[in-house]
């Protein structure tokens, strides 16, 4: 398909564009991922512009079509699609822009890959049993309007999988529906201070529009799927129990759910108060209050207002214009009753007066510059002697200091609001700042990529004994690049923290560890608080990988042929391997060049690879033995030809086995696609550079001709190629 949205067919061996498509409509293709196929007309019709979807993908018994749309939306319909009018089942799970979708080898799973949240979704085909009565409401309900919610169970009570509505005469929707099963991947790349631990010991993290409680002993999570779209912020309550957490969009509001029953206890919008209106971009920071009954909310309007809400009367009790610059977290002092904010050249500490929040600007001091920042903590008076019954606020800043407030003052009055020290901590950004009551450690992470433990320690000024000193005394210093270097899935991109958090287990307290690759590390740490080292060489032993993602933009996914594997590429670099089964990362590999597509051959024997310069190459992957028969075995890939596109590549594409041959299409950012000959020994040979008129290629998709009508000869080898205006 062109950029001008025409169907162009080619024949490759013969290197001529074929012209006579009438007789190939009934044609039996090798895949069906191409959305103007004729076999999705009726998707096409329903959505009114082709560029609402994204991509689409058959299933092996050609029974159902999935189609994943700009919305976020994944639809499932019989196949083919004939009419507008037919019914779907719908799932959402990611925010807008689901960019991938494939059915793995067994077709009763469906990975769906989000262009804005960068996850995985992993789904179950699930039989649909709709109960006789509801059956007479289907045939009497009216279009386009919810018919009835799929029923499931208790862990999944807040699913929403509707089916559209249609009259009797309309085409029955799919007897099955898609129930989320898996998430793969963190949303460490856009956001920070967003990995938490609740009461029953398991992960509550964000990813894109998910709230994700995850149990990494036994690999399953569930969902709180309340939100459309992206989540910026996320607190926890004391009781380790309720979540608050907040999106963007159009209508963004706060949501207090339960992790236990993951349904939604209270819905909070932000208005009620004279001059104040509700949420109207997003919510960029929340905040418990100690006793729980209080929450702190930073609207991101252009006043970035401080909202005091009562989640449990639902109402807003306090509010006030926190100014121009964005305020990028907020929290509680445990004592003063007071709420802190930090942001752009901005640190406050606010109280409410009536129904109004009054705040009072933090006090830097004569020689010490404001800079903007990133995070902030409030520490409780247990952590230091000689602080009395007050918080010490810690900021984290852009410059790579952390600053500490919290003075008294010559005539013995405590003021939070006054600088007391500044530390060196990082040589980039701090991005986290978490304290741990157990260990009494405070941890910061950095854009130098290393993880830091202190003690914050108090002292009388030796000159005058009414002052109180603070300061920081480095415990330890953790390097995440020796964290992830030891994993048994060797490569990772990680380079630094952007979210930390104390936890304890059984055999003692652990660090979690949020990276801005999407991924969460945990290191265990001994009975001095530090993490374990090697007896020999002393370095850091690895951490445990709980939560893998593929670091950066990803571009491409596939799944393979006839095993229970996914395959993705992204800006960093890395082709991972995904277990569809074991819901983990099996394998990863580097490459110098920045990959942009994979594809598995038909035979599942094959892996070709698309690097953003041109270079195509053909792999093998192989599971190794492990060499001293007692490890567990690895995946390794066995690289075995490779050859120099003509310009940039977009996407490759493997043909099917016709004939005893196979090729591999090229698409490239010039609008050209580059054709080769694959043979089984995985020899490349450049057959043909095919010209078409679109004026750049995004994506591309090749179909191989299985059967044909007689009447149209010469073309046993086809290949069609399909590009869309759009970058997806």
């Amino acid at each position: 398909m062109s950029s001008s949205l025409e169907l162009l067919y080619w024949d490759v061996p013969a290197k001529l564009q074929i012209r006579r498509i009438d007789d190939l409509e009934n044609a039996e293709w090798h895949t069906y991922h191409c959305k103007l196929g004729w076999y999705a007309k009726g998707i096409l019709q329903a959505c009114g512009n082709e560029h609402k979807i994204f991509s689409i993908d058959v299933t092996k018994d050609f029974q159902m079509i999935a189609v994943s749309s700009c919305d976020g939306e994944v639809k499932l319909l019989h196949f083919p699609c004939i009419d507008a009018l037919s019914s779907a089942r719908v799932a959402t799970g990611h925010s807008p822009l689901v960019t991938r979708l494939r059915f793995a080898s067994n077709s009763q799973k469906l990975l769906t890959l989000g262009g804005k949240d960068q996850s995985i979704l992993q789904w179950r085909l699930m039989e649909t049993t709709l109960d006789p009565l509801v059956k007479v409401l289907v045939s009497k309900a009216e279009a386009h309007k919810p018919l009835y919610q799929v029923p499931c169970n208790s862990q999944m009570e807040t699913m929403m999988i509707a089916s559209v509505a249609r009259r009797l005469e309309r085409e029955e929707p799919p007897t099955s529906h898609l129930e989320l099963e898996f998430v793969h991947g963190y949303s460490g790349h856009n956001n920070n201070a967003n990995l938490f631990v609740v009461a029953s010991g398991e992960l509550l993290y964000n990813a894109g529009a998910l709230c994700v409680v995850f149990d990494h002993q036994t690999q399953s999570q569930n969902f709180f799927r309340e939100h459309q779209n992206d989540i910026m912020s996320m607190a926890l309550h004391t009781d380790g129990i309720h979540v608050a957490s907040a999106d963007c969009g159009i209508s963004p509001a706060i949501c207090v759910w339960n992790v236990e029953a993951l349904v939604c206890v209270a819905r909070l919008d932000g208005g009620g108060l004279p001059g104040f209106g509700g949420f109207e971009s997003g919510v960029s920071a929340l905040a418990f209050s100690p006793d729980g009954t209080q929450i702190a909310a930073v609207g991101a309007d252009k006043d970035h207002t401080i909202y005091l809400l009562d989640w449990h009367a639902k109402r807003t009790v306090a509010a006030g214009k926190g100014g121009s610059g964005r305020i990028l977290a907020c929290a509680f002092s445990p004592y003063e009753k007071s709420v802190i904010t930090c942001g752009v050249l901005h640190v406050k500490f606010w109280t409410n007066s009536g129904a109004k929040m009054i705040g009072r600007e933090g006090v830097f001091g004569k020689h010490v510059q404001k800079c903007t920042m990133q995070c902030l903590d409030v520490n409780p008076a247990n952590f230091a002697q000689h602080a009395g019954q007050k918080g010490v606020t810690l900021t984290g800043g852009m410059d790579g200091k952390i600053y500490l407030f919290g003075s008294i003052m010559s005539d013995g009055e405590w003021r939070p609001e006054v600088l007391n020290q500044v530390v060196a901590a990082h040589t980039g950004p701090v991005f986290d700042i978490r304290h741990d009551k157990y260990t009494l450690l405070i941890a910061s992470c950095g854009g130098d990529g290393l993880v830091k433990t202190w003690k914050l320690k108090t002292y009388l000024n030796p000159k005058d004994k009414s002052k109180t000193e603070i300061d920081l005394v480095m415990h330890e210093s953790i390097c995440i690049f020796q964290l992830v270097a030891g994993l048994p899935v060797s490569v990772s991109s990680a380079t630094f923290g952007k979210s930390v958090f104390f936890s304890k287990i059984s055999t003692g307290p652990t660090l979690l560890i949020g990276t801005n690759t999407d991924e969460i590390l945990q290191v265990s740490l001994n009975e001095e608080s530090k993490i374990f080292k090697d007896a020999t060489t002393h370095v850091p032993l690895a951490g445990n990988l709980l939560v893998a993602g593929q670091g950066g933009s990803i571009t491409d996914l596939i799944t393979h042929p006839t095993q229970p594997l996914a395959f993705s590429v992204g800006s960093d670099s890395v082709l991972k391997m995904w277990d569809t089964c074991n819901k983990c990362l099996l394998a990863a590999k580097g490459f110098e060049e920045s990959v942009v597509s994979v594809d598995f051959s038909s035979e599942g024997n094959q892996l070709a690879i698309a690097a953003a310069d041109g270079t195509l190459m053909v792999y093998q992957a192989c599971l190794e033995k492990a060499e001293d028969g007692q490890g567990p075995d690895s995946w390794a890939f066995q690289e075995l030809a490779r050859a120099s596109g003509e310009g940039p590549a977009s996407i490759i594409r493997f043909s099917g086995d016709v004939l005893g041959q196979r090729y591999v299409a090229v698409g490239r950012t010039d609008g050209l696609i580059d054709f080769f000959n694959v043979n089984l020994a995985g020899v490349l040979t450049f057959v043909a550079t095919s010209r078409t008129d679109g004026e750049f290629a995004c994506t591309l998709y090749l179909l191989t001709v299985l059967s044909l009508c007689d009447d149209v000869s010469s073309v046993s080898d086809l290949l069609a190629v399909d590009f869309l205006r759009t970058a997806l």
